[in-house]
């Protein structure tokens, strides 16, 4: 699945990919190919530190995922 996440301070398109198979998905952005979001069937919390925004991406969690 493929859904739109944000712009960049330069004015670039981010978007959310979205991959699943058995009980794990990950959520990659089109950012650098930056792994967004890991998560496993019957756990509550996501497996990665994430931001719902994508300057946080371009500042100081630059080097996350």
């Amino acid at each position: 699945m493929r859904r739109p996440f944000g712009t960049t301070s330069d004015g670039r398109k981010v978007e959310a990919l979205s991959l699943h198979a058995g009980d794990l998905s990950v959520t990659i952005l089109t950012l650098g190919a930056t792994l967004h979001d890991v998560r496993l069937k019957g756990v509550a919390y996501p497996l990665t530190l994430r931001s719902k925004d994508v300057a946080a991406y371009e500042g100081p969690m630059g080097y996350y995922g």
